[in-house]
């Protein structure tokens, strides 16, 4: 599902578009990994390419594909969309995190720049097929809540 992303982001900015394979994510949506910043976006579809792009280059996240920051921990990447959500505040750098603590099994807070500390807990939910190219069957996979709220 990748390659009509692909070919519409080349279309955007063609010296500024990569293609390659299994990036992580979902399975066969296009995944989309901007880079110098590291930014995840999930489940692309080609027609949201040119708003991708003009987001991107204004600063601004597409919130509701953006999956995370690679260079932050998944506790935080949830902070930061649950945060971002509440605020508005999209910007690209918004909201560093600050501190992490673990403060039980699967349930952490974290504190960002310009926010209160938030709480988040893991979730399992069920897939009905398989998570990977070769899962042999359904599987799990995590997500997150705002844990207190």
């Amino acid at each position: 599902m990748g390659r009509p992303v692909a070919a519409a982001l080349a279309a955007e900015r063609p010296e500024n578009t990569w293609e390659c394979t299994h990036i992580g994510g979902d399975r066969f949506a296009a995944n989309v990994l901007v880079l110098p910043h590291g930014l995840y976006y999930g489940q692309v579809l080609p027609s949201e390419a040119p708003r991708l792009v003009a987001a991107h280059e204004s600063g601004q996240l597409l919130l509701e594909r953006h999956r995370g920051r690679s260079a932050y921990t998944a506790p935080v990447q949830a902070a930061q969309h649950f945060t971002r959500q509440r605020t508005g505040n999209l910007s690209v750098d918004s909201h560093p995190p600050l501190s992490v603590e673990r403060v039980a099994e699967g349930v952490w807070d974290v504190q960002l720049e310009d926010a209160p500390t938030l709480r988040v807990a893991t979730t399992q939910h069920r897939s009905d097929s398989g998570l990977t190219c070769k899962a042999p069957g359904p599987g799990t996979f995590r997500g997150f809540t705002r844990a207190g709220s």
